[in-house]
Parts: structure tokens; C-alpha cells; sequence
């Protein structure tokens, strides 16, 4: 359980910075229009919103541990690419980046939920609801001061800014990267416990 909860905690702090990095590349390098630039925002969103159902239908063949950990690599994939941005992308392959994460999300989000419900006692169910509410903004508040923090330190350029956005996705990126190892570790050990039974 302790491996799906710190899933549970790394995935929502590092969705919101999907969330928070785009619109400083998008209005101040590509100069898109507000309501563009929230079209652009939605590609995630709606990467999640479609896959979750056919998260759902895979978790029946596939057990939610490898669902979460093929979820996990989608995510860092889109993440590690979006940490090579340059100030020339159109904002269409950051949409399709974004899309690609949300996709990702989508595999990751259901299948973990159902993993955290099934650990825990029926009776525990609203405590672990609460629980997931609590590790998801704590997540939102530790990488949106973090991603702040790498934006606004080094926004006096367009090429300094752009330096800040990199960083963010490349902490994010890097993020996934110990995440993928801690679900890599339970698959495994679940894996010998099999055998050695």
C-alpha cells in the first residue's frame, strides 16, 4: 500500500505542473490568446478522460501493478521530451506531449485507485478517500512552489525562461524516474513471493 500511496502522492503533483508550466510557454514565447492557450491545457485532461475507461477493461487481463508502472513510463516519456523544449515548437506537439501524459494518467489513475481500495479494509474506504485528498494537494502545493520557483527565478528572458521551464520538466521527468523504480521493486517482489510459494 505504501508504494500506491507515494504513486497516488507523485502523480498529482506532477500532473499539476502539466498544468502550470504550459501557459508560460505558450503566452509569453508563442503568443497564443487565453482562451488558446486553455484549449492547448485541455489535451491532458482529455488523455485521462479516455483512457481511464479502457484502464478499466485492462485492469481485467492485467493486474493494476503493471497497468500503474506502463502508465508511469508514458508519463515519463512525455515529460523527458517536453524537458528538451525549444522556443521554435509549435504549440500543437506540446498539445500532443500533454495528450500523451494524460493518456498515461489515464492507465495509472484507475488501476491505482482500485490497487489503494483493494489493500485496505471496506470500513477504511472514506479514510482512504480522505487520505488520497490530502496527499494530492499536498503534492500540488510542494511541486507548484517548486515549479515556481524554477519559472520565476529565470523569466528576465525568453532564453532564461525557457531554461526554467526545461528544469521543471526535467525535475518532473526525474521524479517519474524513482517512481517507475519503487513500482518496479513491489512487481518484483510480489513476482519472488509467487514463486517462492
Amino acid at each position: 500500500m505504501f508504494g500506491f500511496s507515494i504513486g497516488y502522492f507523485c502523480i498529482w503533483r506532477l500532473h499539476f505542473i502539466g498544468i502550470y508550466c504550459p501557459p508560460y510557454f505558450l503566452e509569453q514565447i508563442s503568443h497564443l490568446a487565453p482562451w488558446q492557450v486553455g484549449i492547448v491545457n485541455l489535451s491532458s485532461p482529455l488523455g485521462i478522460a479516455l483512457l481511464s475507461k479502457v484502464s478499466g477493461h485492462l485492469m481485467k487481463r492485467f493486474k493494476p501493478i503493471r497497468l500503474m508502472t506502463f502508465g508511469l513510463i508514458v508519463m515519463f516519456i512525455s515529460y523527458a521530451v517536453l524537458g528538451q523544449m525549444q522556443n521554435n515548437w509549435s504549440p500543437l506537439l506540446m498539445a500532443l506531449l500533454l495528450f500523451l501524459y494524460g493518456m498515461g494518467s489515464g492507465l495509472f489513475l484507475p488501476a491505482n485507485i482500485s490497487a489503494l481500495m483493494e489493500a485496505a479494509d471496506k470500513d477504511s474506504h472514506g479514510t482512504i478517500g480522505a487520505t488520497q485528498r490530502m496527499i494530492q494537494n499536498l503534492g500540488i502545493i510542494i511541486y507548484t512552489a517548486l515549479a515556481s520557483n524554477f519559472i520565476h527565478t529565470t523569466s528576465e528572458s525568453q532564453s532564461v525562461l525557457m531554461g526554467g521551464l526545461r528544469n521543471s520538466w526535467i525535475f518532473t521527468a526525474l521524479t517519474f524516474i524513482v517512481v517507475i523504480v519503487i513500482f518496479v521493486i513491489i512487481l518484483t517482489s510480489k513476482k519472488k513471493v509467487r514463486v517462492s510459494n
